[in-house]
């Protein structure tokens, strides 16, 4: 208990931009390694997933962008497109539900309109399905890893 407490501590004391610039070494990287001609694919084991989970989590809490974490390793273990395309889409959808809720229970979506705005947003996660879905299932396995990989590695450049 102690350990955790001190980690989390020092997590709080750590100034921002450190924190934003290892996130974003860690986009970045992952990023231009993924696009490395010739490398052998990462396998992560398993038992990953709960470091990777609580890494996840708490990248979401700290920059609202946990995605990056999580796609890398599901990239390592799902090797199908469809299957990745699926896992990847739940993963939003449910993370953004998730989100919605627990916003609503704290109360941060006091201002007026504000829930009812978050709510008409969410037909254009369907819409994008509906249009991203016939050129998805056309690709190959490897190109949209490939593009991912890109826009995490200029994203994090950025």
């Amino acid at each position: 208990l102690e350990f955790r407490r001190v980690l989390f501590r020092s997590l709080v004391d750590v100034p921002e931009r450190w924190l934003i610039l290892a996130f974003g070494i860690f986009v970045l990287y992952n990023g231009v390694y993924g696009l490395r001609p010739g490398r052998v694919p990462r396998r992560f084991a398993g038992a990953w997933v709960v470091p990777l989970g609580i890494a996840t989590g708490a990248a979401g809490a700290m920059f609202g962008a946990g995605g990056p974490i999580i796609v890398v390793y599901l990239a390592s273990r799902i090797h199908d497109k469809e299957e990745m395309r699926a896992t990847i889409m739940a993963t939003i959808f449910f993370n953004g539900g998730g989100r919605l809720v627990a916003f609503w229970i704290a109360g941060l979506f006091a201002q007026p309109g504000l829930l009812f705005l978050a709510l008409w947003l969410m037909p254009s996660l369907l819409i994008g399905l509906w249009i991203g879905l016939p050129p998805a299932a056309r690709t190959t396995s490897a190109s949209p890893a490939l593009l991912f990989m890109a826009s995490m590695a200029s994203h994090a450049a950025l």
